[in-house]
């Protein structure tokens, strides 16, 4: 292989991993539409330079062609990665660990729901605060919470921990309800994304999942019993 094909494989790899990996959580509610624009600009651009490269080397010289002759099979590549959530299935491969811990964790530590802390609006269990504090020290949260720790019976230092695995994993709410549990890691109004395990896998297109039952329109299948799902 000439140190220009070389050049080559390199662009495309990199133009390939970078559609796929833009539409993933690392990038939030933007990342579909960072992954449409990434994809739509390299292709234009990708055919607009298989085509001028034919005319730039000559159209007689058989390599002329070889841009183009690949260009369709990088589009599919492409396309394919992006449709099955490769950015999704790379993160949840980064972060499986933690986010099995926060499964085991939240039962142990009998939170049923919980926030990052971060936010307008935070909560645990039924306990709802809404300010622009945030409490994200196990003291802070001990004063904050101290009638529902007491009510619950909570220890104040596993729901610290708790919420210290959602910031780890870009988590910014969990929910566990009838056999759900739900982790949210962004969205606006009622479309969210982000993680869960259903009873018995018992999770299909069109459900409606805690805590708010919001409607299920995506689902990609991951390990484990684990989902990456969008809600409307």
């Amino acid at each position: 292989m000439t140190a220009k094909n070389k050049k080559y494989v390199t662009y495309l790899v990199l133009f390939i991993l970078s559609v796929s990996l833009l539409n993933s959580p690392y990038f939030g509610s933007f990342g579909p539409i960072l992954s449409l624009l990434t994809l739509l600009f390299f292709l234009i651009a990708g055919l607009l330079f298989s085509v001028l490269n034919i005319f730039i080397k000559g159209y007689k010289k058989p390599s002329s062609y070889m841009p183009l002759a690949i260009f369709p099979i990088v589009t599919v590549m492409a396309f394919y990665l992006s449709a099955i959530g490769m950015g999704n299935q790379v993160h949840f491969l980064l972060n499986k660990s933690n986010l099995q811990a926060i499964d085991t964790l939240s039962q142990e530590a009998n939170v049923y729901q919980i926030s990052n802390m971060r936010r307008h609006h935070k909560i645990l269990n039924d306990q709802l605060i809404s300010n622009d504090d945030s409490y994200t020290t196990e003291r802070e949260i001990a004063a904050a919470y101290a009638g529902k720790i007491r009510a619950d019976n909570l220890e104040v230092e596993k729901v610290a921990l708790l919420r210290k695995k959602l910031d780890r994993s870009g988590i910014v709410s969990m929910a566990r309800e009838d056999g759900y549990i739900v982790l949210t890691m962004g969205g606006f109004l009622d479309n969210e994304f982000g993680y869960l395990k259903a009873p018995n896998n018992n999770i299909e297109v069109g459900y409606m999942i805690p805590p708010d039952g919001l409607t299920v329109i995506s689902l990609t299948e991951l390990y484990d019993g684990w989902y990456f799902y969008y809600t409307t």
